[in-house]
């Protein structure tokens, strides 16, 4: 360019009005930072902020948990916000002075004090699981505070009275055992050393294998319903009762009630007692125990508490050709179904249609147990036994070889050699299993009536 010759200006390009509102609104990257992000919870999250991630980039667990529980957060403020404000304000309910105790752990509680004396277990229960954690969780659980009596009905109504008496005479033998030989514990929860001694110590005074496994299932109850672990589930404690079946196995020297043998000691009830009343209740309480295969506690009672679970005389219905019995309470009967027998006549004077006509004609129709004295008081096992082992005496038969359960087990040996199918015989007694086969004595019989 010549010297002195001043610089030719040049206008800047103007550019239209729409690519200048474009270069406002679409910088580019290197000259304008981002645009900030809506200020929401589970932006911080993503992007790491050092309060909540941890120090360890390498976490990627917690980093997956941290976001997760940021993401639940912004879900239920998202649908917090979009429901509508409520018309009226909600009301405040006025917090209770005291918590209440929820409904299971009330029902649980009074089903255990029915069986374990309330001053040894404390009633403490850990935390329920399961789909009624979250009902028994909540200290006063609204609208629910009424069913703790259906619960606790239901619980109780799970046992028979029977296995209820037998439970609670078991845990009150193993509270004694180890308040005794283990001061030192608790007896609740039960440690694997002191029931392992009561096991011993229980076969050593020569407990039945039987009466064994009852004892443990009362403690697995008590501790299952207390939410406690089961010991009796121990390897040790299985093994000690596989032990005691093994060497406390014994041939049942028990003989079975033939229909001769039946035969003999009804007729020789006259000479034992004196009194027409009871003669005609023991050849009734004889025949219908052998024809109906009951069980002795079906028809006699221990203790004054249990004469509703013995056989009541509106069970009994007599017809011209028949007797029906309702069994509703009886051994193994899980489902609380009543079970119906019909026990055909038998047109002699052996027939246990008769016997029990004949003994309702002095007992009358008042209702309570079938079998029981005149002033109303129901027969007890020890005078049956007793009574059964006279007129054994007396028909010259040894007393020793016989019990109240031999008539049961006449009862199985003769539908047998009847030609009776095992599913009619387990039906006719009431058998859960095939358990009736080793009651069955088919040479006895055959022996007993030649």
């Amino acid at each position: 360019m010549p010297a002195g010759r001043p610089a030719k200006r040049v206008a800047p390009a103007v550019r239209p009005p729409s690519a200048r509102r474009a270069a406002l609104t679409r910088p580019t990257e290197p000259d304008l930072p981002a645009p900030p992000v809506r200020r929401r919870r589970i932006a911080s999250a993503a992007a790491g902020r050092p309060d909540d991630l941890p120090k360890d980039t390498a976490s990627t667990a917690s980093m997956v948990a941290i976001v997760t529980r940021e993401v639940l957060k912004q879900l239920r403020e998202d649908r917090d916000a979009a429901l509508p404000p409520p018309s009226l304000p909600a009301p405040v309910l006025p917090a209770p002075e005291m918590p209440v105790a929820a409904p299971l752990d009330l029902a649980v509680t009074g089903a255990l004090s029915s069986l374990v004396d309330s001053n040894i277990y404390p009633g403490v229960r850990s935390a329920p699981r399961g789909p009624l954690a979250s009902l028994a969780s909540r200290p006063n659980p609204t609208g629910t505070s009424t069913l703790a009596p259906v619960m606790l009905r239901l619980l109780n109504a799970a046992l028979t009275e029977g296995t209820r008496h037998a439970y609670k005479h078991a845990v009150t033998s193993f509270t004694a055992f180890s308040t005794t030989h283990f001061p030192a514990s608790s007896v609740f929860p039960a440690s694997i050393g002191a029931l392992a001694a009561f096991v011993a110590h229980l076969f050593s005074q020569n407990y039945a294998p039987a009466t064994l496994l009852t004892y443990m299932s009362a403690l697995s109850y008590v501790h299952k319903l207390a939410d406690m672990a089961d010991p009796t589930q121990h390897f040790v404690i299985k093994k000690l009762l596989a032990g005691a079946q093994k060497l406390a196995a014994k041939p049942d020297t028990r003989l079975p009630i033939t229909p001769t043998v039946l035969h003999k000691i009804v007729d020789a009830t006259p000479f034992i007692v004196s009194s027409n009343y009871v003669c005609y209740m023991l050849q009734s309480m004889f025949l219908l125990s052998f024809h109906a295969f009951l069980r002795i506690g079906e028809i006699t009672v221990h203790s004054k508490a249990r004469h509703a679970s013995v056989i009541q005389v509106s069970d009994v219905t007599i017809s011209n050709s028949s007797l029906t019995l309702v069994m509703c309470h009886f051994k193994h009967n899980t489902s609380g179904r009543p079970v119906t027998l019909s026990i055909s006549r038998t047109h002699d004077k052996y027939c246990p249609v008769l016997a029990l006509s004949r003994f309702l004609t002095v007992r009358g129709t008042v209702q309570g147990p079938l079998y029981a004295f005149a002033n109303a008081t129901p027969v007890s096992r020890n005078f049956f036994c007793n009574h059964l082992t006279k007129t054994l005496k007396y028909a010259g038969l040894d007393p020793d070889k016989y019990k109240g359960h031999s008539f049961r087990i006449g009862a199985a040996t003769a539908a047998a050699d009847s030609g009776l199918s095992e599913t009619q015989i387990q039906t006719m007694g009431r058998w859960k299993s095939s358990a009736f086969k080793r009651y069955v004595r088919i040479p006895v019989l055959r022996m007993s009536q030649r």
